[in-house]
């Protein structure tokens, strides 16, 4: 990972915190749709939704799954 990839995932763990739907704006329709529905039933089940979302993508470009 480089320093640029390292800002990128600093910024989407932080949205994770702030604003969850945000976190996984590139994601499909329904992702979207889901982290927001858990974060209107609270900010946590949001929050943790996003960043298991984040956490995986971030582990499936690690392992080189990407192309």
């Amino acid at each position: 990972m480089n320093g640029h990839d390292v800002c990128v995932l600093i910024i989407r763990y932080l949205l994770c915190l702030l604003f969850p739907p945000l976190a996984v704006f590139d994601k499909s329709f329904k992702t979207i749709l889901l982290v927001f529905l858990f974060a209107l039933c609270g900010w946590l089940p949001g929050t943790v939704l996003a960043l298991l979302i984040c956490m995986k993508d971030r582990n499936y470009y690690k392992n080189g799954n990407s192309g």
